[in-house]
């Protein structure tokens, strides 16, 4: 895993981003949570949207949840740095749920 500053080139020739430097990149819930300022053990961050997610820093050490978490990267920021880890939990129809229940069936205001 490169650390978000570092530059990496675009190799596969099945793209057309072929030799594009990259200096850093974050999936949407991984930049949320770098970007609520989740950096410390036990902090987590939810975002609503069509899907419901949570992410919860777990720092240095990946675990294997009981509660049917994903244990994701989270980022890493500097080149000696460990990779920063997080359980993650998703409910992906959590928004469209509550359309539905609004608009079906008037419930929600």
């Amino acid at each position: 895993m490169y650390r978000c500053v570092e530059v990496s080139i675009v190799a596969d020739e099945r793209t057309s981003l072929l030799g594009i430097k990259i200096s850093g990149i974050l999936g949407n819930q991984q930049a949320s949570l770098l970007g609520q300022m989740c950096i410390k053990p036990g902090q987590a961050k939810n975002t609503y949207r069509t899907g419901c997610f949570l992410l919860c820093n777990i720092v240095h050490t990946p675990v294997i949840s009981t509660h049917r978490l994903l244990t994701t990267l989270a980022y890493k920021l500097e080149p000696n740095a460990s990779i920063t880890y997080a359980l993650e939990g998703s409910v992906a129809v959590a928004g469209h749920a509550l359309e539905w229940l609004e608009y079906q069936f008037r419930i929600l205001p």
